[in-house]
């Protein structure tokens, strides 16, 4: 049962890998309803501080019309929990978008073992302006949880996450 999750869950990671190159290549702002399959539907996120209900860490899915923003500046990260242990071999982040130039810059990613340790995956470039797609793609890590820990920002640290 369990291998028929994570083979599930790698189902989905495909579609959305396959979705973020199509967006990566043929938009410049992404739609909310652009992407049909989501970080979201197989995890839930944690953070550090939000700045309140309206931009807690769930809205880092990129389906949400608003973001994750930190309520502090420094020390920020956010966590996304999977159900299982999962492979992750990439991400792909935004900024708030709108009229707001707040997005993250460069950050550093981890990810949490099957022996329970976050373990570093590397340091990466963040966005570049407030509606820039950033895909970083790395070699196949297996995880429970993917830390995403702010090194930098513009304005504020705010981002969605797919």
């Amino acid at each position: 049962r369990f291998e028929t999750q994570c083979l599930e869950l790698k189902s989905r990671y495909d579609i959305i890998d396959k979705s973020q190159v199509k967006l990566k290549e043929n938009f410049d702002i992404l739609e909310p309803r652009a992407l049909t399959r989501d970080i979201s539907e197989i995890s839930s996120f944690t953070a550090t501080s939000f700045w309140d209900a309206s931009w807690n860490p769930s809205n880092a899915c990129f389906l949400s019309s608003r973001a994750w923003i930190a309520r502090e500046k420094e020390n920020q990260h956010i966590i996304a929990h999977f159900p299982g242990n999962c492979t992750i071999s990439g991400i792909t982040t935004r900024g708030r978008g709108q009229e707001y130039h707040q997005y993250v810059t460069s950050y550093k990613l981890e990810y949490l073992s099957i022996d329970n340790h976050w373990k570093n995956i590397g340091v990466f470039d963040g966005n570049s302006g407030l509606n820039s797609l950033k895909r970083n793609d790395f070699s196949p890590v297996t995880g429970q949880a993917l830390k995403l820990s702010v090194l930098s920002y513009n304005e504020y640290p705010v981002m969605k996450i797919a």
